[in-house]
């Protein structure tokens, strides 16, 4: 199937970041979302999407994408190029040599399954590090603060919940915390390390902003902006060039949002 959103990458070499001023990202979860600059920051680094297709929200902290206008069914959405996309391979090559340690750590407590989405959380806490001379900074500034994940939860959260759910909950959490653990033998900064939240948060970008590709991990910055749904509008998917591509499979109406499977619906 042709995707006309790709036609700009034909002949285009990768493109240069821009660096900018130095600053922080504000994780308190009472700052507000900087949402709506990622729309040019994305469009400047090559996103194209479908006319109507924008960001939008109903209650000022759920943010999701959506049509204005009438789409048909297998249409493209957005395209975000391949140089523009985090996965877990290139994040890996990029820290070749400095997380031997830390990937032995965590064969040994049995997550080797895991290591493509501790090679996100890296690179994530590699650009956050860089506060805005990172490319992806606004990215980065316009997700949430907080996240409904086990990793997040208290032990007085997994009470309240079902038997199985809990165990799942139990299971994220532990997850996140053998990855803190071996984190310490990462270039990361003592700063860095030291701040709680900002592991989580890291945690929870690379676990709830990716999908899973043939055993990688892909971060489509601003193609994250789908909500998962159980009926869905969009599927998406990853070309050999590594661009990432969003198509509707039904008649989308305007005025309807954009959604797509994260996962098994059945799974709590």
């Amino acid at each position: 199937m042709k995707y006309p959103l790709l036609a700009f990458l034909a002949g285009t070499n990768a493109f240069s970041f821009q660096a900018l001023p130095r600053g922080g990202i504000n994780l308190s979860s009472s700052v507000e979302r900087d949402v709506y600059p990622v729309i040019d920051w994305a469009a400047n680094y090559g996103v194209q999407s479908a006319e109507g297709v924008t960001v939008t929200t109903w209650d000022g902290k759920d943010y999701f994408a959506a049509t204005e206008t009438d789409i048909p069914a297998g249409s493209p959405v957005i395209c975000v190029p391949a140089d523009l996309c985090l996965s877990s391979s290139k994040a890996a090559m990029e820290f070749e040599g400095l997380l031997g340690q830390a990937e032995a750590e965590l064969v040994e407590a049995g997550l080797q399954e895991k290591l493509p989405l501790f090679y996100l959380m890296v690179k994530i806490l590699s650009e956050y590090e860089k506060g805005q001379e990172s490319p992806y900074y606004t990215w980065l500034n316009s997700l949430p603060r907080s996240y409904n994940t086990g990793a997040s939860m208290t032990y007085a959260c997994f009470d309240c919940l079902p038997p199985y759910a809990a165990w799942l909950a139990l299971t994220e959490r532990q997850s996140f915390v053998n990855m803190q653990k071996a984190l310490k033998t990462v270039p990361i900064s003592e700063e860095s390390m030291a701040n709680v939240c900002l592991m989580k948060w890291a945690y929870n970008v690379a676990l709830t902003r990716s999908i899973e590709w043939y055993g990688e991990r892909y971060i489509a910055p601003y193609g994250d902006m789908f909500n998962h749904g159980m009926e869905t509008e969009v599927e998406v998917s990853i070309d050999e060039e590594g661009n990432f591509m969003a198509y509707t499979t039904v008649d989308v109406p305007g005025g309807s949002p954009l959604r797509m499977s994260y996962g098994d619906s059945r799974n709590p």
